[in-house]
């Protein structure tokens, strides 16, 4: 087979490949694509942490589709932790804090920056499901302010802040999964990680 004929099959086939893919995508592919987001989009929203002010405090945002993101910020709490306050070791709150666990300023203070920069590394700009701590529906609830679980390629947030032992566990508010997070802080205190390091 001489050249111009070489030439014409590849261009031939490249043509035909071009048409295929492009009539899997318009009429297979781009339509369940579309069909699995319009699920996730009314299943549950979809959020991204935008900042952590600190091992508890988050500002977050919705997920949009669209660009520019005009959806607004919000700051929420994760539901169920009591956190370090980002301070000092000589701050009246972060010694009451300290006092308060039984544990000392220097070691909360430790803490506390640990606590804040593994949620940045954890979260920060990840897809992220939140549910309110009184059981809500996300989609009904003033979201600033509001104490939420957040979940992570389905990792409970707070859950790991609590195994890891860079918060201690808040049993007087409202929270979905109360026995899973007094275990978790037990564990930590057991294999001593954290703020319960020796």
């Amino acid at each position: 087979m001489d050249k111009a004929k070489k030439n014409i099959l590849g261009v031939t086939f490249f043509l035909f490949g071009t048409v295929g893919f492009t009539v899997l995508m318009t009429f297979y592919a781009g339509p369940r694509v579309m069909a699995m987001r319009e699920e996730v989009a009314n299943r549950d929203l979809l959020f991204k942490t935008r900042e952590i002010l600190d091992g508890e405090t988050l500002r977050v945002q919705m997920r949009a589709w669209e660009r520019p993101n005009e959806y607004p910020l919000h700051e929420i709490r994760l539901a169920g932790l009591d956190a370090p306050p980002l301070r000092d070791t000589e701050d009246p709150d972060l010694i009451a804090w300290a006092e308060r666990h039984g544990v000392s300023p220097q070691q909360a203070a430790r803490m506390a920056h640990s606590a804040q920069r593994t949620l940045v590394a954890f979260i920060r700009n990840q897809n992220m499901v939140m549910k309110p701590a009184d059981g809500r529906d996300i989609r009904d609830v003033e979201k600033d302010g509001l104490a939420a679980h957040v979940f992570v390629g389905g990792t409970d947030v707070g859950r790991k802040q609590l195994l890891q032992g860079l918060s201690a566990h808040r049993a007087d508010v409202p929270q979905l999964d109360f026995e899973l997070y007094v275990a978790a802080e037990a564990e930590a205190r057991r294999e001593k990680r954290g703020l319960w390091a020796d």
